[in-house]
């Protein structure tokens, strides 16, 4: 049994300090309570006899069951002695002082009351005094994490004063596993510190490890992608024309070099890169196809018939021309010229070769007359007179051939050649010997997107298409070589009249209902290709199409193409493990010995796994 505790000489006594007493407490001369006690009271369960000296009772083993071993009385108390750390409250209790509400204590720290005792917990950059019941700022010495640091026992020489006390070790890491949140609690002499996990910091005024906001350092980089604060981590939504990048677990977003891929600006150009995007530059004959993927497509110069007098021949970057009978073509072979047939000397034997476009005549001389099977002079000298004739065979008695200009005109003959008068509809060719069918005149140019890029000139939707055909479907505007008319807006006259049935219907001349031009459905699949359905399969509908995407990918409007879908953006597609995108679907990567379940969704330990299967 412990040792009785014993009263010391008699000093006298001294006022108790009436902030000492705690909430509850009782005068010595009050009745015990019946049940229980004061809080920070402890019962006095051996309550020795009275004392023949002093007629007063004598405490033993007054804090028997606190833990807490106690040495030396408090001096100046009336009444029965008390445990140091302790003051009497009444016959039988002994009330625990709250150390911390004396002045002075753990100064320039916190200070923990316990039983029997007190902690001071010093602030960052501080350690306790020599004392050890304040704390003093370190000078000129580096510190480390702030943690529990617990005052030795001190002789106490009033009742105001410190008892001494020597106070058991507390395992703060036992107590409370979670006491650091996101790290490891490790336990030293002076009490507990974390080790915080990656993408956390330890918060010395909380005194656990708090998450770190990446995000506030612009890890992706500004304007490359937004950057979404995780737990202990993040992750990076990067822009267009940027792509994700992890180098020693640092994501960022690191622009896409397109120039890379072989041939992406075509055969036709050259692909220079810059941040987040391209740009093709075409070589002659060729232009831009579209903004949103450029391409140098190959111009058809065809298109606008620059071989006068021939016929046009679109080549990869150019064209040529082959040319009529009485033409050759020009060094450049982007034109036909007129071959002067006079030059030889060898034309128009008796008489004077003059040159035509296309051609020559002969004008024989007085006497002689034109041959009726070519240009030549004929006949003996002497007559009066002479003809015209030209190099060309016409046919016929008498050098007049009615069937010329059929089946669309009829031949009336010149002096030295003929003409033909072709009937509604047709006109006379060039050089006026045969009729050919009037075209409608219809004007057909390329069909723009929008006008909201900065290079809208190049956000072209197809080529050789009217005017209908473009602004009734998807078009914004409609021309040609960045000469561009907007689109009449939809509802207003000007849309009804250019679109009288409504976006995706045109007008078409060559389908009547009762005699009136009835409208037809646009196809735009087959308009506009594959510009308007990427990477997916467009079908026409009536009116409009759709773009049906692959499993994996979503159809993005805006885009007019199929976009992959991030998966891993859902938290339940890769549960304990790393989720990494691919294209059209993406891989559930788990770290040993966590390994996927039957789902594909999950990584589960071993044991886990064998329950479920």
């Amino acid at each position: 049994m412990a040792p009785p505790w014993r009263r010391g000489p008699d000093t006298g006594a001294r006022a108790r300090p009436t902030q000492l007493r705690k909430p509850g407490g009782r005068p010595p001369n009050s009745q015990p309570p019946q049940t229980g006690g004061n809080p920070g009271s402890q019962p006095l369960p051996l309550p020795s006899p009275p004392s023949p000296d002093r007629g007063e009772p004598r405490c033993r083993g007054c804090v028997a069951d606190t833990g807490v071993q106690k040495t030396g009385p408090i001096r100046g108390e009336q009444g029965g002695d008390c445990p140091q750390g302790y003051k009497r409250l009444n016959s039988t209790h002994c009330q625990d002082i709250n150390e911390c509400a004396l002045p002075g204590v753990c100064a320039l720290g916190d200070c923990l009351n316990t039983q029997g005792s007190f902690r001071c917990a010093c602030k960052p950059g501080h350690v306790l005094a020599p004392l050890r019941t304040q704390c003093v700022q370190v000078v000129a010495r580096p510190t480390t994490a702030m943690v529990w640091q617990v005052a030795p026992e001190q002789f106490t020489r009033s009742a105001v004063e410190i008892a001494p006390t020597q106070v058991t070790e507390t395992d703060e890491c036992k107590l409370n596993r979670n006491i650091c949140g996101h790290g490891e609690c490790i336990m030293g002499a002076a009490g507990y510190t974390c080790l915080c996990y990656s993408g956390y910091r330890w918060h010395p005024q909380r005194r656990f490890c708090t998450d770190v906001n990446e995000c506030e350092a612009e890890p992706c980089g500004l304007g490359k992608g937004v950057c979404m604060n995780t737990g202990g981590s993040y992750n990076c939504h990067c822009n267009r024309g940027y792509q994700l990048k992890v180098h020693k677990g640092v994501r960022s977003c690191v622009d896409i070099d397109e120039c890379a891929k072989p041939h992406v600006c075509g055969d036709g150009g050259t692909c220079t890169n810059y941040p987040g995007h391209y740009k093709c530059d075409c070589r002659p004959g060729y232009r831009v196809k579209s903004s949103r993927q450029p391409l140098c497509k190959d111009m058809d110069e065809c298109e606008e018939s620059p071989c006068k007098h021939g016929w046009c021949e679109n080549l990869p970057g150019s064209f040529r021309c082959t040319c009529q009978d009485g033409f050759a073509p020009a060094p450049d072979a982007r034109s036909c010229l007129d071959v002067n047939e006079c030059e030889g000397g060898t034309r128009c034997p008796h008489g004077v070769c003059v040159n035509t476009l296309g051609s020559y005549k002969c004008q024989c001389p007085a006497g002689l007359r034109a041959r009726k099977d070519g240009p030549r002079c004929e006949g003996e000298r002497g007559g009066t007179g002479g003809s015209w004739g030209d190099h060309r065979n016409h046919g016929g008695a008498g050098g007049h051939d009615p069937g010329l200009c059929l089946p669309h005109g009829t031949c009336e003959n010149v002096d030295g050649s003929y003409v033909c008068t072709c009937e509604e509809g047709y006109a006379p060719t060039e050089d006026r010997h045969s009729c050919e069918a009037l075209e409608p005149l219809v004007h057909k140019k390329e069909c723009y997107l929008n006008f909201d890029d900065t290079v809208f000139c190049d956000s072209v939707l197809a080529t050789n298409v009217t005017r209908p055909e473009c602004c009734c479907s998807l078009g914004a505007g409609w021309g040609d070589h960045c000469e561009i008319y907007p689109c009449p807006v939809p509802g207003s006259a000007e849309f009804h009249s250019l679109c009288p049935d409504g976006r995706g219907f045109i007008l078409d001349d060559n389908i009547l209902n009762y005699g009136i031009p009835a409208h037809r459905d646009i196809d735009e699949c087959s308009l506009f290709g594959a510009e308007i359905c990427k990477e997916g399969k467009c079908v026409n509908t009536q009116p409009g199409y759709e773009c049906y995407c692959k499993q994996g990918f979503y159809y993005d409007g805006n885009l007019l193409e199929c976009v992959d879908v991030d998966e891993c953006r859902d938290p339940g597609a890769c549960r304990h493990g790393r989720c990494i995108n691919t294209l059209g679907s993406y891989v559930c990567e788990c770290s040993p010995p966590r390994a996927l379940d039957p789902s594909g969704r999950d990584c589960v330990l071993p044991d886990t796994q064998a329950g479920v299967s």
